[in-house]
């Protein structure tokens, strides 16, 4: 069996920053208005949004598997580095 191609896709979906605590959201409430925003406790940026990168690998034989690369900011950058580094590295093996 042999990777025959890899593909990443960066995800981004609103969510309500109102209702937005704990483990699907921020910690704290968020200062400021733009996409990424500072907690009002932690020294922390945090996305507006639900941020993540999907991985997608098909191999030779038909089969395809699924991942998550933890992006939770700027999934662009985590899928960009997946497409340029990673996939030429193992399509083939």
């Amino acid at each position: 069996m042999r990777i025959e191609s890899v593909t990443a896709i960066p995800v981004r979906l609103p969510r309500d920053l109102a209702a937005a605590r704990g483990t699907a959201g921020s910690p704290t409430a968020l200062a400021g208005s733009a996409g990424y925003r500072w907690s009002k406790d932690y020294p922390c940026l945090y996305s507006a949004d639900f941020e993540t990168a999907l991985v997608r690998i098909e191999v030779s034989n038909g089969l395809v598997g699924w991942g998550e690369a933890q992006a939770p900011l700027a999934p662009e950058v985590a899928s960009a580095v997946a497409n340029l580094l990673l996939r030429p590295a193992i399509v083939g093996e």
